[in-house]
């Protein structure tokens, strides 16, 4: 039998508290939200009591060094996108580290931090020299508005196989408040059998952990595929859990698509039964060819979340201008 994330009590209550808020859902209806987003923010407020759990911004984004559909390079884009958002965690996919000349040889996760004022870590998933000198690198990277706890930022390699490039997830942990989330990043490569293979290293790497957890990133593939299923076993995909209600799809990428927009939803927001979906949506941009991917997403019960080992303290999200690389720094 899969093992899942938030076993025990707390699943039991996560379980009761889903149950209400489906029935309350069918029996009322779900409230009109933004355009391309789900707002399940009547039912929800009905099943969890209010101050029950924080509630956070989530966003994966393929951001594609920066290079928009339009074919231009434009960083200010994807910043403002964010910032539209609001988001409060943020996985990223195809950054540059110094890498080339298109995007400029930015530190692209360093840079966005700043304008933003996040935290961050980035993961690369290849190296090499760079024509300025310093170390190159390209890959996932995280922003949080919550201190990343120190030490806890792990880059787990998954290699090719077969395909023409390495893999990384990017694993940190979050203070929220007196949690701890586990919060991972990954971009899977375009290899069905190799995605399979990462994903399973993916859920071992991450199930040892007691407290909530996001996966997010590019699968490179359907909703129905063995991959996204295989996640499905343990965690709950958010943009699904919405399309259960509304019949949308939420597509964030264009395959083979008449009018150029995105017809198919590749890129996913992954969570533990510790956190209700409210709401998720798309939003409309020409500043990568994907569309960023949102989601609000609620504890539970703050009192019933399992804490890491590491040890617990009240915090509020992370200060302006703080940011890291690989660990965290000021």
């Amino acid at each position: 039998m899969a093992r899942r994330f938030q076993q025990g009590r707390l699943g039991r209550v996560t379980r009761g508290v889903v149950l209400l808020s489906l029935l309350l859902l069918s029996a009322q209806g779900v409230g009109a939200g933004e355009e391309g987003s789900t707002d399940l923010t009547t039912a929800v407020d009905q099943a969890i009591p209010e101050g029950a759990g924080v509630t956070l911004t989530v966003m994966t984004y393929n951001i594609h060094h920066g290079q928009g559909r339009d074919g231009k390079f434009d960083l200010e884009r994807i910043a403002s996108v964010i910032e539209q958002a609001g988001a409060d965690l943020v996985g990223l996919q195809e950054v540059d580290e110094n890498w080339a000349a298109r995007s400029q040889f930015l530190e692209e996760a360093s840079w966005l931090a700043k304008r933003l004022g996040m935290q961050y870590v980035f993961a690369p998933a290849l190296k090499r020299p760079s024509l300025l000198g310093a170390e190159a690198g390209y890959g996932n990277a995280l922003l949080s508005r919550y201190p990343i706890v120190p030490g806890s930022t792990e880059i787990l390699l998954l290699p090719k196989q077969g395909t023409r490039e390495d893999r990384v997830l990017l694993r940190a942990e979050v203070q929220v408040g007196t949690e701890c989330w586990q919060v991972a990043v990954t971009h899977l490569g375009l290899s069905r059998s190799e995605r399979v293979d990462h994903v399973r290293q993916i859920l071992a790497r991450l199930q040892s952990f007691r407290g909530p957890t996001i996966l997010m990133g590019d699968w490179n593939d359907r909703p129905d595929s063995p991959e996204v299923s295989l996640v499905t076993t343990q965690l709950q995909d958010v943009a699904a859990v919405a399309q259960a209600q509304d019949g949308d799809p939420r597509p964030t990428f264009a395959y083979d698509s008449p009018d150029g927009r995105p017809n198919m939803r590749i890129d996913y927001i992954f969570a533990s039964a510790a956190l209700q979906v409210r709401r998720v949506w798309t939003i409309d941009s020409v500043g990568s060819d994907h569309l960023p991917l949102v989601a609000q997403l609620q504890a539970v019960s703050a009192a019933l979340l399992t804490l890491s080992g590491s040890a617990a303290t009240a915090s509020e999200p992370a200060a302006t201008g703080q940011a890291g690389s690989l660990a965290v720094g000021s």
